[in-house]
């Protein structure tokens, strides 16, 4: 309370609305009855969430987004205390909220974040970081104070609980910084530079013409000087000018600006944050002036003196300017030649550069088939979950997609390569007999939970030992498939199959490896090598998982047959950002491909 006004946790879900429509998955939270207020937003409808609403018995109620509102419930007034059914269960419509004053801005569905249904383990764990906070600062206080406030909290929990918080510690960071990430700030710098760049060529080539042009005026000049003006007055007239130009080039920018907007949003990748509020502002419309106003006295002034500097007399006669005079002004114009050229060439040859980083990228690649393969997001509503039946679940699916026609193969798994969807979920491991940190090292790996069929329907090749089989259950013996860049780093040249590891911090169970297959570029084509784990998800089930759906001809064909499928098996489950992975693995480069297309078209 002495740093912060208001603090608030939250957690990202992907929920399921079902009944009377075609289910529909929407990306929700379970947050803490202080978000909203965290967030200074106001119902439209009804109310937000109130403490009564975390109580484990309490009826579940939930507060959705005026988008969600318009659009599945038809903006109905008087929505607020009518059922609906989500992930299969009945909640209650306590409010309404403008989703575009939340964070993160995509969410439509909000849920009471219900801790007393955790388990001990979660609830307890000091080194399970399930959850996330948003804070608001108090009234004055610096964020200097505030993080040096969480900094003296967090040392205290590292001292409290050694064994799974030593060297831990922990951070404030504003919103802007968090959502911006310092890639996307960096490209953004970038194609500034590249902006700037091209405003100074043109700069320049306008001082040039207006040089050229000051040659012809100089009889005109020396007729005002010989009728009183002073050179005072003559740099002045040749900056007004200068200035009507400037003002009439900025005013034709701004309106063009406002139309090619429009284009830039629609050519910006997807995922390029606060996309939406993208646009011609007041605070950009006083930048433009402000540059416009700079820009008429960068490229005005160096003509306006060059052309007051001559002799009256010798500029009446015939011939204009004296021979000291043209040289002078020649001299001027050849630099300014020179300079454009030379800033002419830094702006392609860093366009260039980017261009071969962008060529390089698209040569990448993923280790994975990426071609003829379709996928969609499925999450488990209550009743399938648990080992028995989210494991037949998934299989009797991918069975039924695996005999359907045009169908080559399916599978599930909980991180999608090539793409990065999913749940990364990271994890630290320790070879049979090792003794625990800080007596050793352990290994860290991404962990992936995957169905049969897996490496075959994403065309990852097996290259010693095997794949995993429909025998692999929860009553076989604990198996697990690593990668080659895992294989190399904890074995060297050694050979790792029936060698047993544990994932010491979380399940810890020896798993025996069974096989070694190629490294995948599992969060995009920009992905660098990383260690990984696979297991089967008959032996550690996830609710949460990713459908792919190996086509014999085009996978975009086959989205039907998935949903069919999936609403055969039940009604009340929906088929979420059904996609091929081609054009997801596409995606994991478009900032770069716009970032390429901007500084190649200035």
């Amino acid at each position: 309370r002495d740093a912060f006004e208001q603090v608030a946790l939250f957690n990202s879900i992907d929920v399921d609305i079902s009944g009377g429509q075609t289910p529909e998955r929407v990306a929700g939270m379970q947050v803490t009855s202080e978000y909203f207020p965290t967030l200074q937003v106001q119902p439209l409808l009804g109310r937000t969430l109130i403490l009564s609403d975390h109580d484990a018995k309490a009826t579940r109620v939930a507060v959705i987004s005026d988008g969600l509102w318009k659009r599945r419930f038809g903006a109905d007034l008087a929505i607020v205390g009518k059922p609906m059914r989500l992930a299969g269960d009945t909640v209650v419509i306590a409010g309404v909220v403008p989703g575009d004053r939340t964070w993160p801005m995509n969410t439509d569905l909000w849920l009471p974040m219900r801790t007393a249904l955790l388990n001990e383990d979660v609830r307890t764990r000091r080194d399970n970081m399930i959850f996330q906070s948003i804070a608001r600062l108090g009234d004055d206080v610096p964020i200097e104070q505030a993080r040096a406030r969480v900094v003296a909290i967090a040392d205290r929990v590292a001292v409290e609980h050694a064994n799974s918080r030593k060297g831990w510690s922990t951070d404030l960071v504003p919103i802007r910084e968090y959502v911006v990430e310092p890639e996307i700030r960096l490209g953004m710098f970038v194609l500034l530079i590249g902006v700037a760049l091209v405003l100074l060529i043109a700069c320049v080539n306008l001082a040039n013409l207006l040089l050229a042009r000051g040659t012809d005026r100089a009889r005109e000049m020396a007729v005002r000087a010989a009728l009183g003006a002073s050179r005072v007055r003559l740099v002045r007239q040749l900056m007004t000018e200068s200035l009507v130009l400037a003002v009439a080039g900025g005013a034709a920018g701004l309106l063009l600006a406002r139309w090619l907007v429009r284009g830039l949003v629609a050519a910006a990748p997807p995922n390029l944050p606060m996309l939406e509020s993208l646009g011609l502002d007041g605070a950009a419309t006083v930048a433009a002036i402000a540059i416009t106003l700079a820009t008429a006295f960068a490229f005005g002034l160096l003509p306006a003196v060059a052309a007051s500097l001559f002799h009256p007399a010798e500029a009446l006669r015939e011939g204009g300017r004296t021979d000291s005079t043209g040289r002078r002004t020649g001299r001027l114009r050849e630099a300014l030649v020179v300079a454009q050229i030379a800033l002419a060439i830094v702006m392609l040859t860093g366009a260039g550069l980017m261009l071969r980083s962008f060529a390089h990228l698209l040569r990448v690649d993923p280790g994975v088939d990426v071609e003829r393969v379709l996928t969609g997001r499925i999450a488990l509503p209550a009743r399938h979950r648990g080992e028995g039946p989210a494991t037949q679940f998934f299989q009797r699916l991918t069975a039924a997609l695996t005999a359907s026609p045009g169908v080559e193969a399916a599978a599930a798994t909980s991180f999608l390569p090539a793409a990065g969807t999913g749940f990364g979920l990271g994890r630290v491991f320790l070879l049979e007999g090792q003794p625990e940190p800080p007596a050793s090292s352990d290994h860290a790996a991404q962990w992936n939970v995957v169905t049969p069929d897996f490496f075959r329907t994403l065309g990852i090749r097996v290259v010693r030992g095997r794949a995993f089989t429909p025998q692999d259950t929860a009553a076989s013996t604990p198996v697990m498939v690593i990668n080659e860049t895992m294989a190399r780093r904890v074995f060297g040249t050694g050979d790792p199959l029936g060698r047993r590891m544990r994932s010491w911090r979380d399940e810890n169970v020896l798993r025996e490896i069974v096989g070694v297959v190629s490294d995948v570029r599992y969060t995009g084509l920009a992905d660098e090598e990383r260690s990984l784990v696979y297991v089967p998800h008959a032996q550690d089930w996830w609710g949460l998982m990713i459908v792919t759906v190996r086509a014999h001809g085009s996978p975009a064909s086959l989205a039907e047959t998935l949903r069919r499928e999936v609403a055969r098996l039940d009604p009340d489950i929906a088929v979420a950002d059904v996609a091929t992975l081609e054009s997801l693995a596409a995606d994991t480069i478009a900032p770069h491909r716009f970032g390429a297309l901007l500084l190649g078209v200035f």
